[in-house]
């Protein structure tokens, strides 16, 4: 199986780090597909097969997330010079559906993106397309792991995760709603 290989820059054993900043988070990083969701100043933003929420509070998905020992991915974004109540008009503009349902959890962190740095995410289909689009524009400015999984070795502070397709993603998200059925 191919990987994609991420620099890390630090590892922390909570997610205190993400009370401030924007951040792009692969959640449960060790699992295929991992679980995308975005963050600004602690504030959670994610769709899933439930539900869509945002602006979820720092004391309310840390507290979880502790509890369940998951282990994020945070990929903290540059916000090149919006202030916290525009980054947040625009996760919530991306995060609120009002005519079509999103098909992965990726969709509406491509409509932020694309809205917030103008960079188009249209052929976005996995997190790692995206991955390379913030890359290439040098939107990224550090990666930090928190909660590290022991399921992963960490070499010379890169972190490689298991590449997969977006049939993978549907396949995954079918699995997923026929559980909650």
């Amino acid at each position: 199986m191919n990987t994609y290989t991420l620099t890390i820059t630090n590892q922390l054993p909570n997610y205190e780090a993400l009370q401030e900043g924007f951040y792009l988070l692969l959640i449960n990083y060790h699992k295929t597909p991992p679980h995308l969701a975005m963050v600004i100043n602690g504030s959670l933003y994610e769709y899933n097969v439930k539900s869509t929420e945002y602006l979820v509070a720092y004391s309310k998905w840390s507290v979880l997330y502790a509890k369940l020992k998951t282990p994020v991915l945070a990929i903290k974004l540059n916000a090149l010079g919006y202030s916290v109540s525009e980054l947040q008009t625009q996760l919530i503009t991306a995060f609120n559906f009002s005519t079509q349902e999103p098909t992965s959890c990726l969709m509406p962190i491509n409509t932020a993106i694309q809205n917030t740095y103008n960079i188009d995410t249209q052929a976005c289909y996995v997190v790692f397309d995206l991955l390379a689009k913030l890359n290439f524009s040098d939107i990224i400015t550090h990666i930090i792991l928190c909660n590290p999984s022991d399921k992963i070795l960490i070499t010379n502070n890169e972190l490689c995760i298991n590449s997969y397709t977006a049939a993978i993603v549907q396949q995954h998200i079918a699995n997923l709603k026929n559980r909650i059925k």
